[in-house]
């Protein structure tokens, strides 16, 4: 079905009051979640690889990724999110990279998996981070990174001084805007769009290294919005790719099926940005299997086993077995 019919319609099981008991701010940061359900209304999905790039978005997210806001800011209390007792463990999944090394003015290219990362101007360090991404979610499944391949999927590095429009398969979105406003040239990832024959991700250098920058300052010459620390951007935006390009049918229909039940049940979820849509969902969700959610919702394997013991299984058919969670307190 249509992103439009299934956005005005509720999913199969749903009670249309099967609400979450709170909901997110109007006033979004720079990486919020605002008008997610509308700019997917607005735009269908392309699917194959096209010639120029487009300002679609895609079945797996946003053409401009924003941080999702924390339980702190959704107002999210203990009364709603009881405690849930997580046993500290060894971090599993990359950490932004400390010490990177000098960054290099050319181009850098390397192919993982089936998936290319290219970065210019970047340090050589923020490839190696994306690399590690990659063979994270991709490492366990041959026939993922098959189809990757096919798609012609590719990280897209912004560094850390520059504009994501300032690059090639981001251009022809300069001095536009998103559907709710925001201004494309200060927009910092993206979730998957055509481009130049690629379907392009945008990960900001400065969330794969310790770059000391958070980028370059916004239109109205404010300062960027910091993504929290122990998040990660990348593994979010490539988990939306990995749904849209990488699984089966099968599965496909299986998020839509997890998303529909958890909706049914009221929870829980890792956050409310997490609670968004079925794609959220499992970007969200894969980011708590990794231990990469740190500072925005719930985190951990731990966790999501204990709340959500479903999409926990479902996340080991696609990624393998399950890390252990970090050791990083319950969200309040």
């Amino acid at each position: 079905m249509p992103i439009q019919q299934r956005l005005q319609q509720p999913s199969p099981g749903v009670s249309p009051e099967a609400e979450l008991p709170t909901r997110g701010p109007d006033r979004q940061s720079r990486y919020g979640n605002g008008f997610l359900a509308a700019q997917l209304a607005a735009s269908e999905s392309t699917r194959g690889p096209a010639a120029d790039v487009a300002p679609t978005t895609s079945d797996a997210g946003l053409p401009g990724h924003r941080r999702p806001p924390t339980q702190t800011e959704q107002g999210v209390t203990p009364a709603q999110q009881p405690a849930q007792a997580v046993a500290p463990a060894a971090p599993v999944a990359p950490l932004k990279i400390k010490n990177p090394l000098p960054v290099v003015q050319g181009e850098q290219r390397r192919t993982v998996l089936g998936v290319q990362i290219i970065g210019r101007g970047v340090s050589p360090s923020a490839l190696d981070g994306c690399e590690a991404l990659v063979r994270l979610e991709l490492g366990q499944r041959e026939d993922m990174q098959r189809r990757m391949q096919h798609a012609h999927v590719a990280l897209v590095i912004v560094p850390r001084d520059r504009r994501m429009t300032d690059l090639a398969e981001f251009a022809n979105l300069k001095g536009t805007s998103t559907i709710d406003g925001r201004a494309f040239d200060d927009v910092r990832g993206s979730g998957g769009m055509a481009a130049g024959g690629l379907w392009a991700i945008a990960v900001p250098e400065e969330n794969l290294v310790e770059a000391g920058t958070t980028g370059p300052l916004m239109a109205d010459g404010t300062a960027p919005n910091a993504y929290a620390d122990g998040y990660s951007v990348g593994l979010h935006e490539l988990a939306h790719t990995v749904e849209a390009k990488g699984l089966t049918s099968a599965e496909k229909a299986r998020v839509i099926e997890l998303y529909a039940a958890r909706k049914l049940a009221g929870g829980r979820f890792t956050e409310v940005y997490g609670a968004s849509n079925e794609r959220e969902y499992f970007a969200q969700s894969s980011n708590c299997y990794f231990g990469q959610n740190a500072g925005v919702g719930q985190n951990g394997a731990a966790w999501l086993q204990a709340n959500d013991p479903a999409m926990f299984a479902f996340l080991g058919t696609i990624y393998g077995p399950a890390p252990a969670a970090r050791p990083t307190p319950e969200v309040a």
